[in-house]
């Protein structure tokens, strides 16, 4: 169960309150808050996906710097859901994430832009590409 009534949403209230008295613990819940609330509209087991809402949710924390906000952002834009396609977007928001260490992320980039083999005739098999400023290098 993800959301069956408003009290996830009322404790959002509540947390932003005593942000804007000036309560630091709060406003890192909120951006914690905002990104479970934002995954719960993504789900489809709750019949209330709607990834609309969703991204509304996902907003703020990924402006915030939020790497699994960023990362689920960008696949809500890159894939299009709920909001016009903008992979361009969507994978800005991914490299983002990736930078900070985001595994899904850099798994997602991994996917959407397989690396190039830099074989040597005399040394191991080597990947590597770069995303946005992400250099990656792995054994094949």
């Amino acid at each position: 169960m993800c959301i069956r009534d408003r009290s996830i949403e009322l404790g959002l209230f509540w947390l932003e309150l005593a942000a804007e008295k000036g309560f630091e613990p709060a406003k890192k819940a909120i951006v914690r808050t905002n990104v479970e609330l934002g995954k719960c509209y993504m789900r489809d087991d709750d019949a209330i996906q709607d990834y609309e809402k969703a991204r509304e949710y996902f907003l703020e924390p990924a402006n915030q710097g939020d790497a699994e906000a960023q990362y689920l952002l960008g696949l809500i834009y890159h894939d299009g859901l709920g909001v016009t396609r903008d992979p361009k977007k969507g994978v800005n928001l991914l490299a983002l994430s990736a930078k900070q260490g985001n595994q899904f992320a850099l798994n997602a980039i991994n996917k959407l832009f397989p690396p190039i083999d830099l074989t040597d005739e005399d040394g191991p098999k080597l990947h590597s590409r770069s995303i946005d400023g992400i250099e990656v290098w792995r054994d094949k």
